[in-house]
């Protein structure tokens, strides 16, 4: 039920969280339990408590809530206060699609293009993306910039990504306002400029945004854009690993192993097992570099562990992440620690080449690597050409997008 006094939205807007609370409560009105749901769930007035705001979600739900079946959908994608599940997820997000809410088509155009809950299709991605936009959607506006950026379902346009993403910025998405950042910072398509990236970067992250938050903290720690300050670098860090990036969990981890009097990986270990368990690669190959060196873990020493390494190399492999294809590359080649296979050697240094994005990866391939059982350079060409398989689809990490909070 809804309370008579409060039937327009942007009345409850104006409500603060305490009175929130009590009519979600004490007069279980709908549009009260969602929206104690969202504030919840993005950490804005209170602590930040997905398990709360699954609860919330799901009362709101229930009671007619149509707005909460996108809660429930983000909620089932992300695994956040309940066990993660495609198929809830986009089970909940064709419902909200069906009942006509705009977001519903965004959030199916996010399924649809990153194999949630359905199989990956990213021209029926990008036609939801049209449609979400035309009614309004900022944020399916900001996924169109990411399909012409990067040529899902539609021809790369960086152009027409660029100016996407300016208009969802202009209109406040702070995902685009980091997106911005992030070009800024590399100077593709406009100027470079590292003060404005910051600036990009805080305005966004004023407004919770995880990546963004993380990328301060990098911009803290290196200086880019802003002087160097370790402890506010560190702050950011922890601020984003405590609401569940992975990416920030890797960052802070090499931010402790850039400190050359490193002793102990008490720190570390936990930050990359956390990050690794959410099946990031740069996680998994890290991993497997502290078992095949060896690491001290509250003053035990763990000696140097082969097959561990092994087997995180070769999970982050299968996700695409190009270090852990050469290092692998290297081993089979050389025979160290595992049997000699120049074949297997000469697949994963060309899948690196792949990875990398190498226009010219036979040949710039081939100058890489030192296969030393092979004296000419045709030789080694035709190892690597017989060692591809054309057929085998390879798609990168950046190939896939996370949307929402990280």
């Amino acid at each position: 039920m809804h309370l008579f006094e409060y039937k327009d939205i942007d009345e409850y807007l104006e409500l603060e969280f305490p009175k929130l609370l009590e009519l979600a409560s004490e007069h279980n009105d709908a549009t009260a339990q969602h929206l104690v749901g969202h504030i919840y769930y993005s950490g804005r007035d209170t602590k930040q408590n997905y398990s709360e705001a699954f609860k919330w979600y799901c009362k709101a739900e229930r009671n007619g809530c149509a707005y909460s079946k996108i809660g429930l959908g983000l909620c089932y994608r992300n695994g956040y206060g309940v066990a993660q599940s495609d198929l809830q997820a986009f089970r909940y997000f064709c419902e909200a699609e069906d009942l006509g809410l705009v977001n519903g088509k965004t959030y199916l155009g996010e399924c649809y293009l990153n194999g949630i809950g359905c199989q990956r299709d990213a021209h029926k991605a990008f036609q939801y993306f049209i449609e979400a936009d035309s009614l309004g959607s900022v944020q399916a506006k900001n996924n169109l910039a990411l399909c012409y950026e990067n040529g899902w379902g539609v021809g790369r346009d960086i152009n027409v990504a660029y100016r996407l993403y300016r208009d969802a910025a202009e209109l406040n998405l702070p995902e685009a306002k980091y997106r911005i950042g992030l070009w800024t910072l590399c100077g593709t398509p406009t100027e470079q400029n590292k003060s404005w990236a910051f600036t990009y970067f805080e305005e966004a992250a004023r407004e919770g945004y995880v990546p963004a938050i993380t990328s301060l903290g990098l911009c803290y720690f290196h200086g880019t854009g802003v002087n160097p300050d370790q402890d506010r670098a560190f702050n950011y860090l922890k601020t984003a690993v405590e609401r569940g990036s992975a990416d920030a969990m890797v960052h802070l981890a090499n931010c402790y192993l850039a400190d050359p009097l490193l002793q102990d990986h008490s720190k570390v270990f936990p930050l990359l097992s956390a990050a690794s368990k959410r099946n990031h690669p740069e996680a998994k190959y890290k991993l497997g570099e502290l078992y095949l060196k060896g690491f001290v873990f509250e003053g035990e020493l763990f000696d140097r562990d082969v097959k561990h390494a092994m087997l995180y190399f070769r999970q982050a492999e299968k996700l695409g992440y190009s270090p852990a294809c050469m290092i692998l590359g290297q081993m089979y080649e050389s025979g160290i620690d595992v049997s000699k296979d120049f074949q297997r050697a000469a697949s994963l240094y060309l899948k690196a080449g792949d990875e990398l994005g190498a226009s010219d990866s036979w040949d710039r391939l081939v100058n890489q690597c030192s296969y030393q059982r092979f004296e000419s350079r045709k030789n080694k060409l035709r190892l690597v050409r017989s060692a591809h398989n054309p057929h085998l689809e390879i798609i990168s990490p950046g190939h896939y997008i996370k949307f929402g909070l990280s």
